[in-house]
């Protein structure tokens, strides 16, 4: 056969495999209301980027061969805004998504190119994980032992991203927990079997939303964000990826702004109640101060005493970590010291500084969160602050007290910067519960009717040590600013800061080795 035939023969096949399972399952996907693996893969990068590798794969069982396109695998490499990035997707119309040998060997092509070159690693799953027919017998008991060298051996410096896009059991799910940020599209899910073997080896009959639905990841802080449908995922991939560089030795990309970095933003004078225990919208504050109002949530619903947010200051992408006041007052639970100490080791890794605006009660108390293992949980946000070597500037905006001024990064957590509005209070806790805690046996001797003057006077005398004007004089901060000027200041800080600190890389790889170990 001469190389005109070959030539159309092989185009003839690369077609047939580019179908994946064929017409019946492609339209069987599509009635489900969900994009083939190479549709999403199209969909997602720059049009006509994507290097395919591996498109004639399948099975090294021969006896399924000629119907295992691809071995339920799709991968390669491509471009988003200009930027290479590798990628694999599984293909949900090839026996079920499930996994071959093949179909590995692709995917640790991808991920091992994108380690050595720098380029950020996404996987886009629909997948069943291994097939299991092929993975009984001991042949293959030790595939664990793959993942866990390679957890090991590689603490991976570049962003890895995770989109569940159908149901994901095994593989993809282990992915997923190897990832940094972790995308649940609704109607899909995620776990580490499906209903099927649960109830072939517990007995437990469940459905895929029950067990690993989007609700119970975007509550339990698994998924980093939920995504409505599948366009809306590929978005937030695409946002995420502006605010990151494609591994950890690089600067974050700017982004020109026609914000005005010295712009004086009036509504902030207000935004905040004058009553201290009235609460407000926090990210609200926070829009007023970033570029053009926009921000990019991490695990809003999980953690929700404490926002974490990505936002740029003059085109610098930075990390926002803000109290909530609308959630137990802002007071950080246990759920909440996990998000933030996560949102830190992220941060820290790919070199986005950080900002925090503080309206913060304390850490919260009682029960509950002592059976959530509060203690450990606080103290490994503690030293994900400790560790942290970017540039790090803190905002007082009202009440800052106990350990909770430590939880949000104060001046002893070698921040760059302090700052307060003249509106924050700075304690060891607030006014009034200090009052009665100290002065108990006065307020109990007063009689009932003049005990609410006798602690309001003694609030009063109370919060002159605790104003900010008290804090500026002791150089608890370094200045008491005006609202209006927060942005400016934030900026100057942050100018101050970026480029200034020495190559903490190898600091880089242990913390981020210790959080793949966790």
């Amino acid at each position: 056969m001469g190389n005109k035939q070959d030539a159309v023969k092989l185009q003839e096949r690369k077609e047939r495999f580019k179908l994946g399972g064929g017409p019946e399952k492609v339209a069987r996907q599509h009635a489900k209301g969900r994009l083939t693996a190479r549709e999403r893969v199209e969909k997602l990068l720059d049009p006509g980027t994507f290097l395919e590798i591996g498109l004639l794969g399948h099975s090294d069982d021969h006896a399924i061969a000629e119907k295992s396109a691809g071995d339920g695998m799709v991968a390669g490499y491509g471009k988003i805004e200009g930027r290479t990035v590798g990628v694999v997707a599984h293909d949900k119309t090839v026996m079920s998504g499930t996994g071959g040998h093949t179909g590995g060997m692709k995917q640790g092509r991808v991920v091992t190119r994108c380690e050595m070159r720098g380029w950020p690693l996404i996987t886009l799953g629909d997948g069943g994980g291994g097939r299991v027919h092929t993975l009984l017998g001991v042949r293959n008991a030790g595939v664990g032992a793959g993942y866990m060298g390679n957890i090991k051996r590689e603490p991976r410096l570049m962003p890895i991203i995770t989109a569940i896009l159908g149901e994901c059991y095994g593989d993809p799910a282990f992915r997923s927990g190897l990832s940094d940020f972790i995308i649940v599209t609704k109607g899909a899910a995620v776990g580490i079997s499906g209903p099927p073997v649960i109830r072939a080896g517990i007995g437990e009959s469940i459905t895929d939303e029950e067990l690993g639905g989007w609700e119970v990841h975007a509550k339990n802080g698994q998924a980093s964000r939920i995504a409505e449908n599948e366009e809306d995922c590929f978005k937030i991939i695409r946002d995420l990826l502006g605010f990151l560089p494609s591994n950890a030795a690089l600067p974050p990309p700017v982004k020109p702004t026609k914000d005005p970095p010295d712009r004086r933003e009036e509504s902030l004078l207000t935004i905040v109640p004058d009553q201290i225990n009235r609460a407000y919208d926090m990210v609200s504050l926070v829009r007023r101060v970033v570029d053009d109002g926009i921000v990019f949530p991490v695990r809003p619903d999980f953690g929700k005493c404490v926002h974490t947010l990505l936002g740029r200051f003059n085109g610098q992408p930075t990390g926002i970590i803000a109290s909530n006041p609308l959630y137990q007052a802002g007071a950080v639970d246990a759920d909440g010291c996990d998000k933030v100490r996560l949102f830190i080791e992220l941060c820290g890794t790919f070199n986005l500084p950080l900002v925090f605006f503080h309206d913060i009660p304390g850490m919260l108390v009682g029960t509950k969160v002592e059976r959530e293992r509060m203690i450990t949980r606080a103290m490994d946000m503690m030293v994900a602050h400790a560790n942290a070597t970017v540039p790090k500037i803190t905002v007082y905006i009202r009440k800052s007290y106990g350990l909770g001024t430590y939880a949000m990064n104060a001046m002893g957590a070698m921040t760059d910067l302090v700052v307060a509005w003249p509106s924050a209070e700075i304690s060891f806790m607030g006014a009034e519960p200090a009052v009665k805690l100290v002065f108990r046996r006065e307020w109990e001797a007063t009689p009932e009717a003049e005990r609410d003057a006798f602690v309001e006077r003694k609030v009063q005398e109370f919060r002159v040590g605790t104003s900010a004007w008290a804090a500026g004089g002791m150089m608890i901060v370094d200045d008491v600013i005006d609202p209006r000027d927060t942005r400016r200041v934030i900026i100057q800080g942050l100018e101050l800061g970026m480029g200034a600190y020495p190559d903490w890389s190898e600091q880089k790889r242990l913390i981020r080795e210790q959080r793949f170990m966790r």
